[in-house]
């Protein structure tokens, strides 16, 4: 039993990260909890609810419509609608991104070797989940093992779509930092006209940026930051004649750029929207 719970503490968390909703996160708990029970389906149990999870977050990760949408994608005749689960675990890995952007842009090239031993974990969970004589009954030993290779495949899985997004957040850095400027010197900021006669802005630095999703055509990016604004209160005569009052201060932002999946990547962008938080200002 402590072998069992000792790779809950190894893997539950790290796959924990691929969860999508409460649901998927309870199931991954279900899964491990039927480790911790005792009896001749220990295995069998976790088996078919491990790859539930994993059939979830693919489907939810990898929609049919932008799977197929991709560059890159090929239909497999025997599978249904021609979406294989290799092809969903790639599409949730790197979207429409080409397999030579990953390797040579961004250095990643253990995709393939992961999209197969997950394949190869699920057809492990699903012969377990169908129950006969040699399917039965496993022994502590061959559970143990069998769950460790299963666990490490589902983690590398997760992981690697965690770096992709890490890799893509580093390469689009100085794109978006440009996209902010370009948006915020053409279009102003709403919420900083909302509170003094005349505002501008005197410069930003960005805090955090995370990709939130890759897609079959584009990348979408958010932006956390701070903002440096110029207030005047009154007009440019009444400054002139102390009777207006010009101050400085700053706000938190939030934006949401969606990058265009053409070459270079970052260079075609929109900022979909820029919130500047100025409660401060009120209190």
């Amino acid at each position: 039993m402590a072998k069992f719970a000792a790779l809950r503490k190894a893997y539950e968390h790290r796959i924990a990260r691929g969860s999508q909703s409460a649901f998927q996160s309870d199931l991954l708990t279900a899964a491990f909890d039927n480790l911790e029970v005792r009896g001749a389906l220990r295995f069998n149990n976790f088996a078919y609810s491990l790859r539930e999870f994993l059939r979830h977050i693919l489907h939810e990760a990898a929609p049919a419509e932008e799977v197929k949408k991709c560059p890159w994608f090929k239909p497999e005749k025997s599978a249904t609608g021609g979406i294989t689960r290799s092809h969903r675990a790639k599409y949730a890995i790197q979207g429409g991104l080409s397999d030579q952007f990953l390797k040579k842009k961004l250095g990643i090239v253990e995709v393939d070797d992961v999209l197969k031993n997950l394949v190869e974990a699920q057809n492990v969970l699903s012969k377990y989940t169908h129950i006969g004589p040699d399917t039965f009954n496993v022994s502590d030993v061959e559970a143990r093992k069998l769950t460790e290779d299963c666990l490490d495949a589902a983690t590398s899985y997760v992981e690697q779509v965690f770096d992709c997004r890490r890799s893509v957040r580093d390469s689009l850095m100085e794109h978006v930092d440009q996209h902010l400027i370009d948006r915020i010197v053409s279009d102003g900021i709403d919420e900083i006209d909302e509170i003094a006669t005349h505002g501008w802005t005197d410069g930003h630095w960005i805090e955090e940026v995370w990709v939130e999703d890759i897609r079959s055509t584009s990348v979408l990016v958010s932006v956390e930051g701070t903002v440096e604004v110029g207030l005047q209160y009154g007009s440019d005569g009444d400054v002139k004649r102390d009777m207006g009052v010009v101050t400085s201060d700053s706000f938190p932002f939030r934006a949401s750029i969606l990058v265009k999946m053409k070459a270079p990547l970052g260079e075609f962008a929109s900022v979909e929207s820029l919130n500047v938080n100025t409660d401060s200002f009120y209190e």
